[in-house]
This record gives C-alpha cells, structure tokens and sequence, in this order.
C-alpha cells in the first residue's frame, strides 16, 4: 500500500469512529448529561471529557513533545473548561484537527515504528496506535447510548 493510500485509510478510520460518537448524540433521546446510573460509570458529560482527554493522551504517544506545544488544559482533569455538550464537541473537533495535524506530519517511517510500550500491552506501532484512537471513540459512543438507554428506560426524562 502506497503512503498516501495508508494515511488515507487512516483519516477514514478516525472519521468512522467520530462519526459514530456524533450520531448517538444526535439520535439518541435527550438525557441528562449529568446524570451517571451508578457512582462508578461516568454521565455522558464526563464521558466526552474523557475522549478528549484520550484524544490527547493519544497525541502525546503519537507526537509526544509536538503534542504538548500550545495545550488547553484536559477537560478530564478540569471539567470547568467544556461545561456544557457543546464546548466539549468543538474541544472535540479542535483535538481531532490537531491529531489530523500530527498525522499529516508523519513519514511513512514513522506510521510503520513501534510506538512506545504501554503497560501490559504488545508493543504496537504508530500507525495501529491512530485506529486505536478511532476504535475508543466508537467504544465510548456504545457507552453513552447505554447511559442514554438507562437514563429513558427509568423514565428520568419523565419527571
């Protein structure tokens, strides 16, 4: 495969994956997004602060130290910078532009080496490490429509 043709599949993967984020917030019934069904789960709110959060944790191991250069603070760590839905999507979007922004800069070299070891993972390289990011977006999207589901099912839009 060419390297145009890889960071194109690249880009395609993190589209689907963000597209399937966006479409359960948009087709799912209102809920509140504050609202968790236990203490240990995360509200929908605090699920978006963390794929943002991973969305730059992910740069970082990409990109490390191109990554940190102009950073906003985390939203997982300092929810008060996206307290609402909409300013976490357009954090959203500005971290998906910077992790697009990385990707551009990369050398075919540089999609194909080992990106460094997570703790009790395989060794991957970066270009497995961008579809890692495009598969938590999709992950997070089935737990905000379980949260979603949950929340209507006990009838909390009712009240």
């Amino acid at each position: 495969m060419d390297f145009e043709t890889k960071k194109q599949g690249i880009r395609r993967c993190l589209e689907i994956g963000r597209r399937e984020l966006l479409l359960v917030l948009d087709e799912a019934p209102e809920a509140d997004v504050h609202w968790t069904p236990s203490p240990e789960t995360r509200s929908i709110l605090q699920t978006l602060h963390h794929v943002i959060g991973g969305e730059m944790w992910w740069q970082d191991v990409i990109a490390a130290e191109a990554a940190a250069q102009g950073r906003k603070s985390d939203p997982e760590a300092h929810p008060e910078v996206c307290p609402d839905v909409p300013s976490a999507l357009r954090r959203l979007e500005e971290e998906r532009e910077k992790t697009l922004w990385i990707l551009e800069g990369l050398t075919d070299a540089e999609l194909d080496a080992d990106g460094p070891a997570q703790a009790d993972r395989p060794t991957y390289s970066i270009e497995e490490y961008f579809h890692w990011l495009a598969q938590h977006d999709a992950w997070h999207a089935g737990q905000i429509a379980y949260v979603q589901t949950l929340w209507e099912a006990m009838g909390k839009g009712r009240e």
